[in-house]
């Protein structure tokens, strides 16, 4: 009898808690709506997702029958969205403790990377055989590192444009099987270029718990730096274009820090007869800060 008590009071708690609903949003101000519940000017409440993860803090301004004005005073809150109540305490410790307990996806994200970049390219070669010179296909690959750091401007609660300025490097090698490479005089080909690119993706974020999972589309321009290479002709080579398809997750810390994990896997756009295949994947792994 007493379990079933406890638990008639615990679901008239929570109903009782989740009663308010966002039906209306304009600037920075929001219309909630109550069914038999108590409410007065200055009271507080956390907004949920629908998730139940608290998105938003909003405190009423006016009062009308059961429907109330609140301004949004952190986060944003959406139409539909449910209310809890939010204890107030004059402790400046304890107002700071309740204004972190929920994590907010809606701040400007600066983010610094560290990034371990696996490249292939393919590239046709052929020596000096008279009359009839042995033509071949050589794959070059190699791993090097680089860095980036990146910009995350939230759009809504679920869509983000991210902004990346690089640093790379690409260094491959291969083995031909005669000598077509380093003016037809070796089987060692080889490739190393450093490059300073700009990236852009649109992100579309999942978010769950104090992580945002999230996939992006997008693209970059890489500058060279420095070029060096016995099996490429790269003499005319000033940049290099390709489509960027990435995946990541964010560990948010808090509402100052978090951690940024991604997969990149880039298209060139600079292939050519000569050159029929290039491909990048990335590694990154970072530390970031949110405004």
């Amino acid at each position: 009898m007493k379990l079933k008590i406890s638990f008639l009071f615990f679901i008239f708690i929570n109903s009782e808690a989740f009663s308010g609903t966002v039906t209306m949003v304009k600037n920075n101000k929001i219309l909630l709506d109550f069914k038999n519940e108590i409410v007065n000017v200055k009271d507080q409440f956390f907004i949920l997702n629908a998730e139940n993860k608290k998105v938003a803090i909003v405190q009423v301004a006016i009062l009308k029958n059961e429907k109330a004005i609140a301004e949004v005073l952190k986060g944003t809150a959406l139409y539909g969205q449910k209310t809890m109540p939010r204890p107030m305490s004059k402790s400046s410790e304890s107002l700071m403790a309740a204004e972190s307990e929920f994590i907010r996806f809606d701040l400007l994200q600066i983010g610094f990377h560290f990034k371990y970049i696996s490249n292939s390219i393919a590239a046709k070669q052929q020596d000096t055989t008279i009359p009839f010179p042995n033509q071949e296909t050589v794959t070059m690959t190699g791993g090097n590192f680089g860095m980036a750091i990146s910009a995350d401007n939230a759009l809504s609660d679920w869509l983000k444009t991210q902004s990346e300025i690089n640093y790379e490097i690409l260094d491959i090698t291969g083995t031909a099987q005669f000598n077509s490479c380093d003016g037809k005089t070796s089987k060692n080909c080889t490739t190393k270029i450093t490059y300073l690119g700009l990236q852009g993706l649109i992100r579309y974020d999942f978010i769950a718990l104090d992580s945002s999972f999230w996939v992006g589309l997008g693209g970059a321009v890489k500058f060279l730096i420095s070029k060096n290479s016995t099996a490429l002709n790269i003499q005319g080579l000033t940049h290099s274009d390709s489509m960027t398809f990435a995946t990541g997750v964010d560990f948010h810390l808090n509402n100052k820090n978090y951690l940024p994990v991604s997969l990149e896997y880039q298209y060139s756009m600079n292939t050519s007869v000569e050159v029929p295949e290039i491909r990048q994947i990335n590694l990154v792994v970072g530390y970031g800060l949110k405004f």
